[in-house]
């Protein structure tokens, strides 16, 4: 939406005004973005409601690649079934708007999206999308090789001329009043070309270690963000508050509900940083401690120890070795 709010007359940093973010952030490979962040930019993109056509459509214009490792774990899976079984697995890296659940049984395998808040101004839009999105991914992997069989939505039915869109969209007429919000495939999986399992293996791997220090969710989210583009020291909450349009007190108070502390947030951002910097350069340890804000070198190897069980040094030569290889052809 940010790329193209200038096209509609509309400037990029007034969507994101008041949400904790600047444009440059999108580029971060760690941006976490929030579901209140997401859907702020939308009503301000749209300046209403966006309708499901415009879902549908957003949808449509999804890359797989954009998904990052989850894309990469889904490319190697065995099978379309594994394919979305990842996605599911992983759906708050990729940042699925709507919460993902496969289902499988002898008359079909099915991908569900349900909505993780209740607001049906934005769902039906939300819904398309998230719909729209996987069948491309489809698409993408399999080509015509691997059809949606059936579109399912828990919405209203759509209007004469709304119809015929979505089944050229999807190949199939769509369902509408129905129980779920779901794509149907046939039963039997449709195998992968790009199947590679130590790949798989690796992309799981990388995206367990992500999960385990982003518990938070939405709004925690956002204050990361405003910490991270910090040089040096964290900024006083206070700080963050006014960046989020929020008091002091409120922002506390809505992290506590997030089971979130502003100091935990802290401490998990000085870790990744220093942890970036001890395995991206080659400098002495003493100015990675300088550059990470401990007092000495040996502060940093407490605290390095503390979050890996090594000290600064290992961590290093790890990072310098292959993690992983790709079994040769014909193996």
């Amino acid at each position: 939406m940010l790329s193209r709010a200038e096209a509609k007359g509309l400037s990029p940093q007034r969507l994101l005004r008041g949400l904790g973010l600047v444009q440059a952030d999108l580029d971060a490979p760690e941006l976490l973005v929030s579901y209140y962040q997401c859907k702020e930019v939308a009503y301000r993109f749209w300046q209403m409601p966006p309708s499901p056509l415009e879902g549908l459509e957003w949808g449509g214009m999804l890359n797989l690649v954009s998904l990052g490792k989850v894309g990469l774990g889904m490319m190697a899976s065995a099978h379309s079934h594994d394919m979305f079984r990842f996605l599911a697995e992983f759906q708050r890296a990729a940042g699925t708007p709507l919460q993902l659940h496969c289902d499988s049984t002898e008359r079909h395998f099915s991908v569900e999206a349900r909505a993780r808040f209740d607001d049906p101004a934005l769902e039906p839009f939300l819904v398309l999308c998230t719909l729209a999105s996987l069948h491309r991914f489809t698409r993408q992997v399999f080509g015509n090789d691997c059809q949606t069989l059936g579109v399912e939505l828990a919405l209203p039915r759509a209007g004469a001329g709304a119809a015929p869109e979505y089944e050229r969209f999807f190949g199939v007429p769509a369902v509408f009043d129905a129980p779920a919000n779901r794509l149907i495939f046939a039963p039997q999986p449709c195998p992968i070309l790009t199947a590679e399992p130590s790949v798989l293996a690796r992309m799981r791997e990388l995206l367990r270690e992500d999960a385990g220090h982003r518990a938070w969710c939405d709004l925690g989210a956002a204050v990361a963000q405003i910490i991270r583009r910090s040089p040096t020291a964290a900024p006083p909450l206070g700080v963050v508050a006014a960046a989020l349009n929020l008091s002091e007190r409120s922002l506390r108070r809505r992290l506590a509900e997030e089971g979130i502390g502003y100091r935990t947030l802290v401490a998990e951002e000085q870790r990744r940083r220093t942890l970036a910097l001890v395995r991206s350069s080659d400098v002495a340890m003493e100015d990675v401690a300088a550059q990470a804000g401990y007092s000495s070198a040996r502060s940093l190897r407490r605290a390095v120890h503390r979050w890996t069980g090594g000290g600064p040094t290992a961590v290093r030569k790890a990072a310098a070795q292959p993690q992983w290889r790709a079994t040769p052809p014909g193996a």
